[in-house]
């Protein structure tokens, strides 16, 4: 346990920090998923553990009486691990010197329920079924990549494992609701393939609420790999258009786009991005599905909404990778002058240590903002997106930190949520607005 809330069920019976729920009801406690569903229950034995001695605990309460406790994690019996070998794993294309969770591979239906990871489905149990079903984990997101079978056994590099199809038709026949993701590899599973597949899905909706489409992401260091080539120009146009044509079908026929591409495709044909409506509400920007127009539509906002701007002589420079830059060299800097704001430094950055390919900001390591900031124009402060960040610390995926770069720019290097709001509060309130009780 992490914390016991003060006067709740939990501190009257005495349980403390560090304490070890075993058992409740007599099943073991194998996640905080399984804590909460049981915790519905009105009678409860708890089976708890404090160093080298065991106590059972017994509980009389109304079945919305929550116990007051919470724990350091959610997943006490560790995570499932993924036993594919996916030709387009991004996991087998790291390089070596990298934190060992970035080498770990989660296929956990746990955490698609709880966070939104994709899953394949390829080693679900009948109990995990069964248990999904009854504690009606709903929204999951499961990996689809394609539906014929011997296509996805290529993508997914399994000799034999079970058809999609009647996996997606129990989870639908039980009411579960969920998001699917397509990989696309060129020569694989695009063209008539997609077409195919999509044409399967449509028959789930609306419990499957949506289809995100997104590019292989292929770094410099795929050794010994299934050969692979991203996509140019002219296989980004035909796919934009006929994905475009396929989202008239579903809207006249299902009433939603239903199938949505990830904005590198928009990037890569060179084509405009379609309308922020037209994304639904942006459920799938976590896919990087709209993101591009989810922030310029916030931003254009934000913009107007703001009463005090930043001192004009300000200097700052906006750090990015380069899939964001025609985004903030084009319409964010420019809007931004127009409306009184000072004309801040933008500094793209190729990704060297991934490969030139690999583009999005959230993937830039220290080692290549390190020797982009060396270079930088000279201002009083530079801003980083904190995607790149691993959660709750200061530190990039090479463990290089936040105070590393500032040691190297010599100057405050803050980083910022993708969040437009959030970018024009530091511009105007410096790297002061780290202090609480900023306002508009």
């Amino acid at each position: 346990m992490k914390h016991v809330e003060q006067d709740s069920i939990a501190s009257e019976l005495g349980l403390e920090p560090g304490d070890r729920i075993v058992e409740i009801n007599g099943r073991p406690l194998l996640d905080c998923l399984e804590f909460q569903f049981v915790c519905e229950e009105e009678n409860l034995t708890l089976l708890v553990e404090r160093g080298n001695d065991r106590a059972l605990f017994e509980v009389e309460k109304d079945s919305e009486d929550p116990l007051g406790l919470s724990f350091t994690e959610e997943l006490f019996d560790g995570i499932r691990r993924c036993s594919n070998q996916c030709v387009f794993c991004f996991v087998h294309q790291n390089p070596s010197g990298l934190r060992r969770s970035l080498y770990v591979k989660d296929e956990d239906f746990r955490l698609s329920f709880l966070h939104g990871n994709y899953i394949t489905l390829t080693n679900l149990s009948e109990d995990d079924f069964e248990r999904i079903i009854r504690q009606r984990m709903s929204p999951l997101y499961i990996s689809v990549h394609v539906t014929e079978p011997e296509a996805r056994q290529l993508l997914l590099g399994r000799r034999k494992t079970a058809s999609l199809l009647p996996l997606l038709d129990r989870l639908a026949d039980h009411s579960i609701d969920f998001y699917s993701q397509i990989v696309l590899c060129p020569g694989l599973n695009d063209g008539s393939v997609l077409s195919r597949t999509l044409a399967d899905l449509e028959s789930y909706h609306p419990r499957l609420r949506g289809i995100s489409v997104v590019p292989v992401g292929l770094t410099c260091h795929r050794k010994h790999l299934y050969p692979l080539r991203g996509y140019d120009r002219p296989a980004a146009r035909e796919l934009v258009e006929t994905v475009q044509a396929t989202q008239q079908r579903f809207l006249k026929g299902l009433g939603t786009r239903f199938v949505f591409l990830a904005d590198e495709f928009y990037l890569l044909a060179g084509y405009p991005f379609p309308p922020a409506a037209t994304y639904e509400g942006f459920d799938m920007r976590e896919d990087g599905v709209g993101m591009i127009p989810l922030f310029l539509r916030d931003f254009r906002k934000a913009l107007k909404r703001f009463s005090r701007k930043a001192p004009i002589d300000r200097k700052v420079v906006i750090v990015t990778g380069r899939g964001a830059e025609s985004m903030f060299r084009e319409t964010v800097i420019p809007e931004m002058v127009r409306a009184g704001w000072p004309r801040p430094g933008l500094l793209p950055v190729t990704n060297r240590f991934f490969g030139s390919a690999v583009d999005v900001s959230g993937l830039l390591t220290g080692q290549d903002l390190s020797e982009a900031l060396s270079k930088a124009p000279k201002a009083e402060f530079a801003l980083v997106c904190d995607y790149s960040l691993k959660s709750g610390t200061d530190l990039f995926l090479d463990d290089v930190s936040v105070r590393d770069l500032e040691e190297r720019f010599s100057r405050p290097v803050v980083p910022v949520a993708d969040s437009p709001s959030a970018l024009l509060r530091v511009i105007r309130d410096g790297p002061a607005l780290l202090r609480a009780g900023t306002s508009r």
